[in-house]
């Protein structure tokens, strides 16, 4: 079967996708093996620096791209060059990834090794920004199911990848490095040759990023100011333990990143056609609870494995709970694209980033890291609610999602109060939970 140019590009994305959500799961097994628990928690601090470093570095010609390939004619084209360029970027990354921490850690110190790692591989953030080209494919060919079917693979891929680097990481860091650039070189090429003679306006992009990278820097903190809170306050093994929890519930991030990806184009045409889309977000969120739910059970398990690792495991729940409420956000997000509430969007980020950290920072004095965790879920629901409440403000006529909402207020309470349970207790009732969220989702397919 001939695959379209839409049909190829979203494959492309696809497979990106993959590669980008194994890296993080990735580093848990070297973390939690070649390092100790105070040096996860400085990786944790280079970590946010770097992801910060990324936003400012990608100049939001994300953003930029995605409007512009909207526009242009040849935007299949484009895109899928650009997809090749971000697929080559990440599969360096994992790859690189292994070798370059246990060579880099063999020859320097830890900071040295981050840093390294993030030079082979950040040489391509402003085109690897690119990713969001992938949604706006997505929202025009409605071929949202590829990214469902692959992102099935990532489990297979991640360990595949991630240990057959380690197994030969002999190869010396030069030697990785090269491997690492030579992909991305001839991606590079490609996506600069594809764009020869283009309409892309740099007077125009130089303008949209100072537009918008206040907000795009404010989005960013948000999503790591409880490490950066904790970073401040605690303790770095603290941090580790911390930090090992939240990589876990990566994989959580995973479903809800593919969840957002496979139901943002539908919800867009159902809004089109003054359509409700409140059904399809709910089916969303069971299915997120389902596997949420079976990787707090799964890591608690884990946990047991190394004393260590227990003291991590109690801080797992909290993490999915946040992601829930991710998941949650991205309602208004699909609301406000709809509405072409940019200017709306833009400034929410300076209500609701008050809200969250201080949430965290009073949970922190008063309950140590497991009060912050409890108060960071209670800042971050607020912050939902609050965009919720501002959208419906400035568009009376959207269709709310009061359920979806309370669904996950529910859920959060549930994952939060697991944490006060036994080892053994609160991975049972994580499977229980676990199987009614699956149960009640296909019933609702049905």
């Amino acid at each position: 079967m001939r695959l379209t140019g839409g049909e190829r590009t979203a494959l492309i994305y696809g497979l990106a996708g993959i590669i980008g959500k194994s890296a993080g799961l990735a580093i848990i097994p070297l973390l939690a093996l070649f390092l100790s628990l105070d040096e996860v928690g400085r990786w944790a601090e280079l970590t946010v620096l770097r992801i910060l470093s990324a936003a400012v570095g990608t100049a939001c010609l994300d953003a930029w791209l995605t409007q512009r390939f909207h526009k242009q004619e040849d935007s299949v084209r484009q895109a899928f060059a650009a997809g090749c360029v971000l697929l080559a970027w990440r599969w360096s990354l994992i790859v690189a990834l292994p070798g370059v921490l246990i060579a880099g850690l063999a020859a320097a110190d830890l900071i040295a090794a981050h840093w390294l790692l993030w030079g082979l591989v950040g040489a391509a953030s402003a085109l690897g920004g690119a990713s969001t080209v992938g949604l706006s494919l997505l929202r025009i060919t409605e071929k949202p199911k590829i990214f469902a079917v692959l992102n099935g693979l990532v489990g297979a891929v991640s360990v595949a990848l991630c240990w057959g680097t380690v197994a030969a990481a002999g190869w010396g860091l030069w030697g990785v490095a090269a491997g690492t650039l030579l992909p991305w070189v001839g991606a590079s090429v490609w996506f600069a040759w594809t764009c020869r003679g283009g309409q892309a306006s740099w007077t125009d992009a130089s303008g949209f990023t100072w537009r918008t990278m206040p907000s795009r820097l404010l989005s960013e903190v948000s999503t790591q100011v409880d490490r950066l809170v904790l970073g401040i306050f605690v303790s770095d093994r603290a941090l580790g333990l911390y930090d090992l929890a939240l990589r876990t519930a990566g994989a959580v991030g995973m479903v809800q990143g593919s969840l957002k990806n496979t139901l943002m184009p539908t919800c867009l045409r159902r809004l089109a056609e003054g359509k409700p889309i409140a059904a399809t977000l709910r089916q969303g969120g069971l299915a997120l609870l389902a596997a949420g739910f079976a990787v707090v059970a799964g890591g608690v398990v884990l946990a047991q494995l190394r004393p260590e690792w227990r003291e991590s495991a109690v801080f797992l729940p909290g993490a999915v709970a946040v992601q829930c409420w991710w998941f949650a956000g991205a309602a208004n997000g699909i609301a406000s694209y709809h509405a072409g509430l940019v200017r709306l969007q833009a400034f929410l980020p300076l209500v609701t980033l008050p809200l969250i950290t201080a949430g965290m920072a009073v949970g922190l004095a008063s309950g140590g890291i497991w009060g912050g965790q409890w108060l960071l879920v209670a800042g971050t629901a607020a912050g939902v609610l609050v965009t919720e409440r501002a959208i419906r403000r400035s568009r009376p006529d959207l269709p709310g999602n009061a359920w979806l909402f309370l669904e996950m207020g529910i859920a959060s309470a549930l994952l939060l109060g697991l944490s006060l349970l036994p080892w053994w207790a609160g991975c049972g009732a994580a499977l229980v939970s676990s199987a009614i969220a699956g149960g009640w989702y296909v019933l609702r397919r049905r």
